[in-house]
């Protein structure tokens, strides 16, 4: 297991969109799944922006028949909204219909008896990622030319991000200064801390490394509302409740 993946540039929140260029990727450190707080990176990575601005072209996959759906925002470039689904029929997969007609999706084949819940959001660099969690664990991919790629560590194994410390490295996910980071909480004498530690990605969108992690806030209560936060899966002010599908 490991974090994911940091996505370049310097600002905060997300919308929902398309892929950019990120920093090539820091040198690669162990896979450690979760994350840790922090406000402000520590490096200034350079962006370009997405080719993806016409749309996708229409595929002959579909939607799958009893899907749970929402229409979201545009996620393709052409401006027209577009459609986030995960379905269990055939078998279980998250995936987007674009207004285009195209569909692109993956697998989420884990054991956790758990719900899948999940969105799909634009950074602010304008690539568009999803997240993906079972309660045990988040599985973060990224649109890449009309696909979905799936960020891999050095050792070529999925990056994932820890939930509700289930592997006993972080809590949650979530986005800042246009980074997507994993979250970590720990009880001290004094309250809690939260931290977070951003995530880098290649230029291919297929490998992964961890970047800086520093403190968000300390001496919190266990009710604060941001370690609440901290403890799902959101980007800005996208979460699951308000622009995501959970398939129980």
């Amino acid at each position: 297991m490991s974090t994911a993946v940091a996505v370049a540039l310097l600002l905060a929140g997300c919308t929902s969109g398309m892929p950019a260029t990120p920093p090539a990727a820091a040198p690669l450190t162990p896979a450690t799944p979760g994350g840790n707080p922090s406000a402000s990176p520590s490096v200034t990575p350079s962006v370009t922006p997405s080719t993806l601005t016409a749309g996708c072209k229409a595929t002959q996959a579909h939607t799958p028949s009893g899907a749970k759906t929402r229409v979201v925002g545009d996620l393709d470039g052409d401006g027209r909204p577009d459609t986030e689904w995960i379905s269990d029929t055939p078998t279980l997969r998250f995936g987007v219909t674009t207004a285009s007609g195209a569909t692109f999706s993956y697998p989420l084949s884990t054991a956790s008896p758990a719900p899948r819940e999940g969105f799909a959001a634009r950074l602010n660099d304008h690539r568009v990622f999803s997240l993906v969690d079972d309660n045990r664990s988040a599985y973060v991919h990224f649109i890449v030319n009309c696909a979905w790629v799936m960020p891999k560590d050095r050792h070529g194994i999925q990056y994932t991000f820890d939930m509700h410390n289930f592997h006993g490295n972080g809590i949650g996910v979530g986005c800042s200064f246009g980074y997507v980071v994993g979250y970590q909480s720990n009880g001290t004498s004094k309250g809690w801390t939260l931290k977070q530690t951003q995530l880098y990605l290649s230029t291919t969108g297929d490998t992964a490394s961890n970047g800086p992690t520093s403190m968000v806030a300390s001496h919190l209560s266990s009710s604060d509302p941001r370690l609440t936060k901290a403890s799902t899966i959101s980007c800005g002010s996208v979460t699951v409740k308000n622009r995501g599908v959970t398939l129980g």
